[in-house]
């Protein structure tokens, strides 16, 4: 195959980037790069997925990585991984193929942020607002690398995901989960939520850091790396429940500019001109929304880490932002740091300190690997998991459909990603938004 039938696959198999937003990885490959570098960094507390799939397919992720070197004409790839893991460092060394290497990164959060990992392993400074690309480097998830290899090689789309589910249930577990499946079921299988609790507790998507509270009826898709159950009162939900109206008073009221805040900044300390206590003080003294606002990459160590008051910077930033579009303000903000921080690296915040922080410390373990594939009798599927444009619906009720069939598609010149069936079965529910299919 050349270059655009690779390309092809890794479309039509609707590979898209398994560890973020979801951008679409056909598109990002078909960029132009020196280097590619692979996330393998996992840095978000708690979770172990990309940990167990690299243990369990360390050939299909290098030959993904292979893939994507490839593809964008670069001289090598790098595999950014924290030094500490060094069983699966090890794992990963007898793979390694010419112009395939592997960078130890420090045991730090947000290690994984694309912007700090480029600058962790090659020492350039992504520019305000700019991608990795800017520098000549493109990042992909090691789970997107593994998709990838899927896609191309066995020609397979992306209808499962590595998943941990931990926190407050009885059995915590990493295993390959169907997408679309309800994460009411993998609370079953992890043998249901600690009695102790009474039914008060909640539940995260993703990390701890940056992920979103949803229903136990809402559905893995393609980013989703964990599902972590918390009690009700924890303070991590505290935060993420709370009234805009509220963290707003509560920031015109009580921060005391100490900039804290804006001495963690994982953006500050590249270089950009995101300061966390300037944004707080946008809102405090009533001044104009700052724009440096659009800078913030939501890590979450400002409020988690950081701030003595228990204030959220993050959260005023995210408001700020979604104020600002709504008035048709972009962000103007594009210069490139020409060096980081003078004293960035000692700042950096080990992944046990704020593990103790977030007051996690109970649920730092590493869950049982479930080796079987977990396929419920029926799954929900979203049309849109990805960046861009939802996929079209090519199914009705009452179709049969057949694992991996595709069942949304985007427009041949749309951003986004086609959509795929994880069981065989008969469709129940079809809309816009949705696909519901029973076995």
């Amino acid at each position: 195959m050349d270059n655009a039938e690779i390309l092809s696959r890794i479309k039509d198999n609707g590979v898209v980037g398994a560890g973020g937003a979801g951008f679409p990885a056909y598109f990002k490959l078909s960029a132009r790069a020196d280097t590619v570098i692979a996330n393998a960094a996992e840095c978000e507390p708690l979770l172990y997925s990309d940990k167990v799939l690299l243990k369990n397919h360390p050939d299909e992720f290098i030959k993904g990585l292979e893939i994507a070197v490839m593809l964008t004409g670069a001289r090598k790839g790098i595999i950014g991984i924290k030094g500490k893991y060094k069983d699966i460092i090890s794992i990963l060394e007898k793979y390694l193929s010419p112009g395939i290497e592997i960078f130890p990164l420090p045991d730090s959060y947000p290690v994984g942020d694309e912007q700090v990992l480029v600058w962790e392993v090659l020492k350039r400074i992504v520019p305000e607002g700019g991608l990795p690309i800017n520098v000549g480097v493109v990042v992909q998830n090691a789970a997107t690398l593994f998709n990838i290899y899927n896609a191309v090689e066995k020609d397979e789309p992306v209808i499962k995901k590595y998943v941990t589910v931990t926190g407050e249930v009885e059995k915590p577990f990493v295993a390959e989960v169907a997408i679309g499946t309800e994460i009411s079921k993998l609370i079953e299988f992890a043998g249901g939520v600690n009695r102790e609790l009474g039914g008060r507790y909640e539940i995260l998507e993703g990390g701890p850091m940056t992920g979103k509270l949803v229903s136990a009826s809402h559905s893995i898709s393609k980013t989703t790396g964990g599902v972590i159950i918390l009690p009700e009162n924890h303070y991590i939900i505290h935060q993420l429940k709370a009234r805009e109206s509220v963290i707003i008073k509560k920031a015109q009221s009580f921060c005391c500019m100490c900039r804290s805040c804006t001495e963690v900044c994982p953006r500050y300390l590249i270089g950009h001109e995101m300061k966390p206590d300037q944004i707080m003080k946008s809102v405090s003294i009533f001044k104009e929304m700052d724009t440096r606002a659009f800078l913030c990459c939501e890590c979450g160590l400002c409020e988690v880490y950081a701030c003595p008051l228990d204030l959220s910077p993050r959260l005023v930033a995210r408001q700020l932002k979604a104020r600002l579009l709504s008035e048709g303000i972009m962000s103007t903000h594009n210069v490139q740091p020409v060096a980081v921080h003078s004293t960035r690296e000692f700042r950096q915040i080990p992944s046990g300190r704020l593990i103790m922080k977030a007051h996690l410390a109970k649920y730092r373990y590493e869950p049982e690997y479930l080796m079987n594939l977990i396929i419920p009798d029926s799954v929900t599927v979203f049309l849109k998991q990805h960046i861009g444009v939802s996929a079209k619906p090519m199914v009705n009720i009452g179709d049969g459909v057949k694992a991996g069939q595709m069942i949304g598609k985007i427009g041949k010149d749309d951003l986004g990603a086609d959509v795929h069936s994880p069981i065989t079965g008969k469709v129940i529910e079809a809309d816009k938004v949705k696909i519901k299919i029973k076995s």
